[in-house]
C-alpha cells in the first residue's frame, strides 16, 4: 500500500521527531488490529509504504481499514500540529494497494518498500536513513 501527500509535498523530511511521530501513530495502530500484520514500512519524503498481511477476524472483516485509518489518522495530526499546518496532510483521493497472491510477488513488493530511499537516491545506504523503517527481524 502507498499513500502520498498532497500535492506530493516533502512532509517527511528525514527528522528524528517526525520518525518518532510515524512510529508512534504505526505502532499504535498495528496493536490496536492484531489481525494486520505489518511486515515492511517506509516514509520516502513524500509518501509512505507499508506492507501487510491480513489475517480477517470474526465474521471475515479485514483488519486493513481500520488498521490504515488509526495509522494515517494520528499521523495526520501529529505531523499537522508539528508543522502548525492544517488540512489534508494525505491526498484525498485514497491509496495505491497491491496484492500479493504468491510468494515471489510478495518478496518483491517487500524488497522494494525496504530500499526504497536508496533507490530514490536520498541515502546511500538503508542504514542512514533517519527515517521509520520497518525491517525483518535478524
Amino acid at each position: 500500500m502507498t499513500r502520498r501527500t498532497v500535492e506530493r509535498r516533502p512532509r517527511f523530511k528525514p527528522h528524528e521527531e517526525v520518525a518518532q511521530l510515524l512510529g508512534y501513530a504505526l505502532g499504535r495502530a498495528v496493536g490496536q488490529n492484531p489481525g494486520a500484520r505489518l511486515h515492511a514500512f517506509t516514509q520516502p519524503t513524500t509518501h509512505v509504504h507499508e506492507r501487510c498481511i491480513d489475517a480477517p477476524g470474526a465474521g471475515g472483516h479485514s483488519a486493513l481499514p481500520r488498521l490504515r485509518q488509526r495509522s494515517f489518522g494520528r499521523a495526520a495530526r501529529a505531523i499537522g500540529a508539528r508543522s502548525g499546518r492544517g488540512g489534508a496532510l494525505f491526498q484525498q483521493d485514497g491509496h495505491g494497494n497491491v496484492e500479493d497472491h504468491d510468494r515471489a510477488a510478495l518478496e518483491q513488493q517487500l524488497v522494494y518498500t525496504w530500499v526504497q530511499v536508496v533507490k530514490d537516491g536520498i541515502v546511500d545506504r538503508l542504514e542512514d536513513w533517519p527515517g521509520v523503517l520497518v525491517l525483518p527481524d535478524r
